[in-house]
């Protein structure tokens, strides 16, 4: 349980020092360019899609419970958990990138309007941005809480 509270007081920090640099440089519309559903919804969707041609949902059902909530498990169960959790933290960078390139060419196939290109292209990061996040702030640290394979 106590790992639990120092991973949410974690994130809560991580959330807080961003959401304070961006209010003290931008004020509160520096927020607007982080809104963006379709990069979320792909990035989500796409790191979803590509774990579930690797692995069955109810494992990584599994391995997501156990890491995040301390269930014991077999050691088994543990390094298939930490293995599925690691594939997970990887699709995730994986979608980044794909929708990332897939936004800077919509960028680039309509540049006539010159003066919508910095957004566009904030907007094209914006997938990236997200996809560190799911990666190596939610589902990396998840996958390091299980016990590591013992080495040859």
């Amino acid at each position: 349980m106590r790992d639990i509270v120092r991973g949410l007081l974690a994130c809560a920090a991580m959330a807080f020092l961003l959401f304070t640099t961006v209010l003290m440089q931008e004020g509160m519309m520096g927020f607007r360019p982080f809104l963006n559903l379709e990069a979320v919804l792909l990035v989500v969707g796409f790191s979803f899609l590509m774990l579930w041609v690797s692995h069955p949902l109810k494992d990584v059902g599994k391995a997501l419970w156990a890491a995040s909530c301390g269930v014991p498990l077999t050691e088994g169960e543990a390094l298939r958990a930490r293995a599925i959790l690691l594939a997970a933290s990887d699709s995730a960078m994986s979608a980044g990138f794909l929708v990332t390139v897939l936004g800077v060419i919509l960028l680039l196939s309509s540049v006539e309007d010159v003066v919508q290109v910095p957004r566009r292209l904030a907007l094209a990061l914006t997938a990236l941005f997200y996809a560190l996040l799911l990666s190596k702030c939610v589902l990396a640290p998840l996958a390091r809480r299980l016990p590591t394979p013992p080495r040859a």
